[in-house]
C-alpha cells in the first residue's frame, strides 16, 4: 500500500470529524495533526513546529519511518521529511505547521512486512518464500 494511499485511509478514519475529498481532513478547530506511528496521534496549536509536534505527540514508536515522513499543508505540494535529520539537529526540517497541516509518519518496510506476516502466520494459511531465478 503506498504512503499517499495510507494517508487517505487515516484520513477517513471514523475518529475525525469530517472528511471531503483527497487530504481534506479536518480536526474539530481545523488544528495542525500528527498522526502514523507516533505514540499519540495528536491535535497541535497552529504555529507549532515540526519538532513540537512531535514531542506532543510522545515521539516515534520503533516502526516508524523516521526518514519518510510527509508534511501536507493546504495548497502546498507534499513534503517529505527526514525526521532523523531533525533530531540531529537539521532545522530545514523543522517546518512550522498552519493551520490544516498534517504530519504522517508512516512504517518502515521492515515492519510493514512484519505485520504481513504476523498475520499470515496465525491464519493458517501456508507462506512460501520464492527467491529470484527459481
Amino acid at each position: 500500500m503506498s504512503i499517499l494511499m495510507s494517508l487517505l485511509l487515516v484520513g477517513c478514519a471514523g475518529t475525525l470529524p469530517r472528511y471531503s475529498g483527497p487530504f481534506a481532513v479536518r480536526t474539530p478547530a481545523n488544528k495542525p495533526l500528527v498522526m502514523g506511528q507516533v505514540k499519540l496521534t495528536t491535535e497541535v496549536e497552529p504555529r507549532t513546529t515540526v519538532l513540537d509536534a512531535l514531542v506532543e505527540a510522545g515521539g516515534l514508536t520503533q516502526a516508524a519511518a523516521e526518514e519518510s515522513a510527509i508534511l501536507y499543508c493546504p495548497g502546498e505540494k507534499l513534503k517529505r521529511l527526514d525526521l532523523k535529520a531533525l533530531v540531529r539537529g537539521d532545522m530545514t526540517q523543522n517546518a512550522i505547521l498552519n493551520p490544516g497541516c498534517h504530519i504522517w509518519v508512516p512504517k518502515t518496510i521492515r515492519a510493514e512486512v512484519g505485520t504481513w506476516f504476523g498475520a499470515l502466520r496465525g491464519s493458517g494459511d501456508a507462506i512460501y518464500l520464492l527467491r529470484g531465478g527459481d
